[in-house]
């Protein structure tokens, strides 16, 4: 059978006809494949060149390893909620970010849309628990969840209990999968009233926190640059 190439210039799919002889003398004809094209992959000064690009006030770009890791992130917003420490004894603090990832392996870049979530509870029963392995972003009936990877560390000094977990949620990559959650995500973030909801699945344990309207801009400013990066790809 003979050989044949065919030349892109751009991603896409398109279908190819021809007519083919193969080596014993067989012939056949209108023989039809659907070919997808995909875009190569980019370099490591392209996206990060574009990463930077974006950076503003309240969106931070960061050369971590020349040509191995960058970060584009937005402003830490720490929320707390201590009142509860002075009447009923515990209280806990967040602090929590969105950034974009950008790393170069074995000749070959990638991106990853994550946001930071650490949390730190602080109270006077020393038989409290809190390991956190899910986040919910909420606003009237729309809710959006995901998975929650942290580390749990716990102490007890001077009769106080402080749990802490720090962790990072990954929201997506340049596979492009949750890419109906990111959508969701954005639509949430537009509404006046939205709630960040740690908790965990097994035993309930949970904190909350509303987003004021600046966390909601810098969120949706990270998903809109993570888009138009992941074009890139």
């Amino acid at each position: 059978m003979s050989d044949g190439t065919v030349k892109a210039k751009k991603k896409g799919s398109v279908k190819i006809y021809s007519d083919i002889y193969t080596d014993d003398g067989e012939f056949y004809d209108d023989l039809q494949w659907t070919v997808t094209v995909m875009p190569k992959n980019p370099s490591f000064k392209s996206v990060s060149k574009k990463m930077k690009s974006f950076k503003q006030k309240y969106l931070k770009y960061k050369l971590v390893k020349k040509n191995k890791k960058a970060i584009l992130y937005g402003g830490y917003n720490t929320v707390k909620w201590n009142k509860k420490v002075y009447t009923e004894g515990f209280g806990h603090i967040g602090t929590l970010y969105p950034y974009i990832e950008l790393n170069k392996k074995s000749g070959k870049t990638s991106i990853e849309l994550r946001f930071v979530c650490n949390v730190t509870l602080v109270s006077i029963n020393t038989y409290d628990d809190m390991g956190l392995n899910r986040v919910s972003f909420k606003s009237g009936s729309k809710n959006v969840k995901f998975d929650y990877n942290s580390s749990y560390k716990d102490k007890i000094k001077k009769g106080i209990l402080q749990i802490t977990n720090n962790g990072t949620v990954r929201l997506s990559s340049n596979s492009k999968e949750n890419i109906d959650k990111i959508n969701t995500l954005e639509k949430i973030l537009g509404r006046r009233h939205v709630t960040l909801k740690a908790y965990d699945t097994e035993e309930g344990a949970y904190v909350k926190y509303e987003l004021n309207n600046l966390t909601k801009k810098t969120w949706k400013k990270v998903i809109s640059d993570y888009k138009k990066i992941l074009e890139m790809y």
